[in-house]
């Protein structure tokens, strides 16, 4: 089991993830643009 996290090291994990998500997102839609553009 992990031990629990501090606030600071679970915001930090938490915008880290959410960072990522968007970046996925964020180049999911910019390659469906230059498809459709094509």
């Amino acid at each position: 089991m992990l031990p629990p996290l501090s606030y600071t090291e679970a915001t930090a994990i938490g915008l880290a993830f959410w960072l990522c998500l968007a970046t996925v997102w964020g180049i999911k839609i910019i390659r469906v643009q230059i498809f459709e553009k094509n």
